[in-house]
């Protein structure tokens, strides 16, 4: 920057060649401990992850990936989520999804 290195203090450069293999190998025992504690199916790209499947299997998908996900690293947020569902769940979802945050 300017004409002066910036030396990383861990991880890789974003933007690096290997970055997103360093990544993506990083996120592997999260993803295998998802798979383990939940039925939900999941799509991973980069750092955004899809849970998908009952609203059970995707509650408790959730609950693991934020207890699990911070001691790797991964600190999901719930404000930037949304849940999308079937209009004749949406009264299920409120009850499965809100009723423990409130």
């Amino acid at each position: 920057m300017g004409g002066e290195e910036l030396l990383s203090a861990e991880g890789t450069t974003q933007g690096g060649p290997v970055a997103m293999s360093l990544y993506a190998v990083s996120l592997q025992p999260l993803i295998a401990q998802l798979e383990i504690s939940s039925s939900a199916k999941q799509c991973w790209f980069a750092d955004d992850a899809t849970g998908s499947g009952t609203l059970e299997n995707v509650m408790q998908w959730w609950n693991e990936l934020s207890s699990s996900g911070p001691a790797l690293r991964y600190f999901p947020n719930a404000k930037k989520c949304w849940l999308i569902t079937k209009p004749e769940k949406e009264e299920e979802a409120r009850v499965v999804f809100w009723s423990d945050s409130n």
